[in-house]
């Protein structure tokens, strides 16, 4: 059975003292069952920082 995912993806402008380092910053917020999981596949040009909770 495949589970359910809500993802809320917000994307943010960096700081003007930044701007050269950075294009934009996002949170994702993934909600699933418990016992579910969500696999994601990033472009290998894009780095991010992960952060978890709980």
């Amino acid at each position: 059975m495949q589970g359910t995912c809500d993802i809320d993806v917000r994307f943010f402008p960096p700081p003007p003292e930044l701007e050269g380092c950075f294009t934009t910053f996002y949170r994702a917020i993934f909600t699933v069952a418990d016992g579910d999981r969500v696999r994601d596949h990033l472009q290998p040009e894009w780095g991010n920082l992960r952060f978890f909770f709980g």
